[in-house]
């Protein structure tokens, strides 16, 4: 994660960035910096970060700068209110070579929002995903999930994905972390752990069952979970397919994430050849994936070691 500027569009009450204000750092010396992540971790993706990096107006030639290196794929981590208030950025970011966005989408309805974004944004969501659409531009809708404000509504966040699917990838859970700014200190019954997202998500959703999940290749496997999925017309199918076993090794499990949230172009049209067949298969992937963040009251040394 590459954070490219400290100033953001929103006032979260809840950000573990705690962004606001700041300069932001020049365009060489973040060219610098991918520089040195390539060469130190080749094959990595590399997300561009914030604060909100579409603050920045020269963020499609930082994309292109990342892109011309050897990334597995370069992801915007953003709010989503540019791609959606500004025709054509969207496209221009696919012409720069990012490759899918990471977009901030914690619910379905506008309560949800207020809570945790200060103000209304659930229609600026769906635009955002509509402007998307329109590019070609693959997207990764990230809830932070909150006990008591959005943990009841992982499947509807879902459904929304599966919808707007193939242009929407897949739904990444983040349980809420408690460092950068919220509003008060922790108390144990505020936490929700992957255990929870994971029986929230079977029980909301009706499709999933606990054994179509398992941690991701090369990781701890109390950081994360992941499954894949095929979905057509808003349904989703199981996929058959080996797991991400543990000992795949961390360089390949990377390479899978980005093919799997990167939209592949849809084929001519027509009879369909071997590789079309490929990418029409690949379209259809859809994933559901959770990362769980320490903080001061959560931190676990051999997570860390690992």
């Amino acid at each position: 994660m590459v954070e490219v500027t400290r100033r953001c569009d929103l006032r979260c009450p809840v950000c573990f960035a705690s962004a606001g204000e700041g300069e932001d750092p020049p365009f060489e010396h973040m060219a610098g910096i991918f520089k040195k992540i390539a060469a130190r971790a080749p094959g990595s993706i590399v997300q561009i970060s914030g604060g909100e990096p579409a603050m920045r107006d020269d963020l499609p030639e930082l994309v292109a700068e990342a892109a011309g290196m050897n990334f597995a794929g370069v992801q915007l981590n953003t709010n989503g209110l540019r791609l959606a208030s500004e025709p054509g950025f969207a496209r221009t970011l696919k012409e720069h070579c990012l490759s899918w966005v990471y977009l901030q989408f914690d619910g379905t309805d506008d309560a949800v929002y207020e809570r945790l974004r200060g103000r209304p944004l659930f229609d600026l969501k769906r635009r955002a995903v509509e402007r998307c659409a329109e590019a070609q531009l693959g997207v990764v809708l990230v809830a932070t999930v909150r006990r008591g404000t959005n943990d009841h509504l992982l499947g509807d966040i879902i459904r929304f994905g599966t919808a707007h699917a193939p242009t929407v990838r897949g739904v990444h859970f983040q349980p809420m972390a408690f460092f950068g700014r919220y509003p008060e200190a922790p108390k144990d019954g505020d936490r929700t752990t992957l255990a929870d997202v994971l029986r929230s998500v079977c029980e909301q959703h009706g499709f999933f069952r606990m054994e179509d999940f398992s941690p991701c290749g090369g990781l701890h496997p109390l950081c994360t979970f992941t499954g894949e999925f095929l979905v057509s017309g808003g349904e989703l199918a199981r996929k058959e397919t080996e797991r991400v076993h543990e000992e795949l090794d961390l360089v390949r499990a990377t390479s899978r994430v980005a093919s799997r949230w990167t939209l592949p172009s849809p084929s001519g049209g027509g009879a369909e050849d071997g590789f079309e067949k490929i990418l029409s298969w690949r379209r259809r992937i859809f994933t559901i994936t959770a990362m769980a963040f320490q903080d001061a009251w959560t931190i676990d040394t051999e997570r860390l070691q690992r």
